[in-house]
C-alpha cells in the first residue's frame, strides 16, 4: 500500500508535522510505504483554466512547466492520498489550494469538447488537519469542500481527523492526540486494504479470451508503467489490462479513435520516408 502525503504546512516544526509523525509511523508499522511531499518547497503555479490538459486523456497534459507534473505522477501511483494541512481562514493553505485546482483539471478530463475519464477514479483520499478553533467550526468548510471535490473527481473520501491547538503558550501534542491520530491511521489502513482485496476479487478473471480480441490494435500498444498490453473497454476506450485486474497502479485510458489515429498517422509518416519500410509484430510473455 502506497501513501502519498501532500503537506500544506509552511513550518517543518509546526503542529501539522507534529501530528503527521505518529500518523506516518503507524501506517509504516502496518506495512505501508509513505512519501511526504512538502508543497511549500515546490513551484506550484495557480491554474489558468486554459484547458490544454483536456487535449490528452492519457496524461496530465498541463501547459505550465513547474513541479506539479511530478506530484501528478506520485498521486497517480499511490493507493491513498492524504492532505495534511493547517486550516488558515477556514480552508487549506495556498499551495495546496493551487495544487487541488490543477489536479482536478489534469486528472479529470471533463472540460473538453467531449467528456473523458477521471484518471484517478476510485483512489482513496483522507484529511489530516490542525486548527485553532474547535474542529467542527474550524475545519468543517474545508472538509465539506473536499467531500464535494471527491464526489466530482470520482475519489473515495475516507474521512478527516483534526486536532485543535488551544494557544501559542500551550503545548500542542499530548498522549490523547497521538492515540487518536494513530487510531485514524489504522482505520485508513483497514479501509484501503479492504478495498484493494475487493478490487482484486472482482477483476481476477477480467481479461477476455484471446479468440475474442479481434481488433487489429490488440497487442500493439503497451502500458507505459507496467508494459502490459492495452485491452478494449466499452464503449470506446483502451486501458491497461493489468490495471483492471488491480496489478498496475497507473490508469491508462485512451479513446479508440485517438489511438488508431495516432498509429495510422505514424505509419503514414514512416511510409513517406526514403528508407525501406517494414514492420514486425512481436508477441511475448513475461517469464
Amino acid at each position: 500500500m502506497k501513501v502519498c502525503i501532500l503537506m500544506g504546512s509552511p513550518r517543518k516544526q509546526g503542529n501539522t508535522n507534529a501530528l503527521l509523525g505518529p500518523f506516518r509511523q503507524e501506517l509504516e508499522g502496518l506495512g505501508a510505504e509513505t512519501e511526504t511531499v512538502w508543497l511549500h518547497a515546490l513551484e506550484i503555479r495557480p491554474c489558468t483554466a486554459c484547458r490544454a490538459c483536456q487535449r490528452d486523456w492519457t496524461a496530465f497534459g498541463c501547459a505550465q512547466r513547474d513541479d506539479v507534473p511530478t506530484i501528478f505522477d506520485k498521486v497517480l501511483a499511490c493507493d491513498l492520498i492524504v492532505l495534511a494541512t493547517p486550516i488558515y481562514s477556514w480552508y487549506c493553505t495556498p499551495p495546496m489550494k493551487a495544487l487541488l485546482d490543477r489536479l482536478v483539471y489534469g486528472m479529470d478530463k471533463y472540460y473538453g469538447a467531449e467528456k473523458g475519464p477521471a484518471l484517478w477514479a476510485g483512489k482513496a483520499l483522507a484529511l489530516l488537519l490542525t486548527c485553532g478553533y474547535r474542529p467542527e467550526r474550524g475545519c468543517d468548510l474545508f472538509e465539506e469542500g473536499m467531500r464535494r471535490y471527491c464526489k466530482h473527481a470520482q475519489l473515495r473520501f475516507l474521512g478527516s481527523h483534526a486536532e485543535r491547538h488551544l494557544g501559542y503558550d500551550v503545548p500542542f501534542m499530548d498522549a490523547e492526540k497521538e492515540a487518536r491520530t494513530r487510531a485514524f491511521a489504522r482505520e485508513l489502513w483497514d479501509a484501503v486494504q479492504a478495498r484493494m482485496a475487493q478490487v482484486k476479487a472482482q477483476h481476477k478473471y477480467h481479461g477476455r479470451p484471446l479468440s475474442e480480441n479481434r481488433d487489429w490494435v490488440t497487442g500493439l500498444v503497451r502500458c507505459a508503467s507496467c508494459g502490459t498490453t492495452l485491452i478494449f473497454s466499452k464503449p470506446h476506450y483502451w486501458k491497461c489490462n493489468n490495471y483492471v485486474r488491480g496489478g498496475c497502479k497507473t490508469s491508462q485510458h485512451i479513446s479508440d479513435e485517438k489511438l488508431k489515429g495516432m498509429i495510422l498517422s505514424r505509419m503514414r509518416y514512416d511510409a513517406e520516408g526514403a528508407a525501406p519500410l517494414s514492420y514486425s509484430i512481436v508477441r511475448s510473455r513475461p517469464e
